[in-house]
């Protein structure tokens, strides 16, 4: 029964972690795993700044890695997780990485394939994820612009 190693990095923004449950599905070229759920017992699981790892096991082997799968799911009060990247250890030993770097929210699944970026699909101020609509330094940045320009 092959396994795959995933480690998952929480970020280290404020409110970073979270305690709903966190599900991973994985894509192959040849399978797909099932969804499983990344637990592990008497362990606070994705806590702020966290590098978390978790053996998925699977029937057969699922081929060359090309998908990732999130889920998020409520366990008492929604709770925002920010997710830095995803890492997939094969069987074989090789490594896919999956960087993530965005905030899921609410009961909410993202997918996205190895090496590229998650993009940000905002029409709004409101709809940006909560740390760049609250960007302390983009803030700072804007507070000591608009006093030089005001100075001149």
């Amino acid at each position: 029964m092959p396994s795959y190693t995933v480690t998952i990095a929480t970020g280290d923004q404020w409110f970073a972690g979270t305690d709903d449950y966190i599900y991973i599905t994985l894509v192959g070229t040849e399978h797909c795993s099932e969804r499983t759920l990344l637990d592990k017992p008497l362990y606070n699981d994705f806590e702020r700044g966290a590098v978390d790892s978790y053996d998925v096991r699977v029937g057969e082997d699922l081929g060359g890695i090309v998908l990732v799968k999130l889920q998020k799911k409520k366990f008492w009060v929604y709770d925002d997780w920010y997710c830095r990247y995803v890492t997939v250890k094969t069987p074989a030993g090789d490594y896919v990485e999956f960087p993530c770097f965005r905030w899921l929210v609410d009961d909410n699944e993202v997918e996205w394939q190895p090496g590229f970026l998650m993009s940000i699909n905002a029409n709004r101020h409101n709809d940006l994820p909560r740390d760049i609509q609250f960007d302390s330094e983009k803030g700072v940045d804007f507070v000591l612009n608009y006093s030089k320009a005001y100075v001149l």
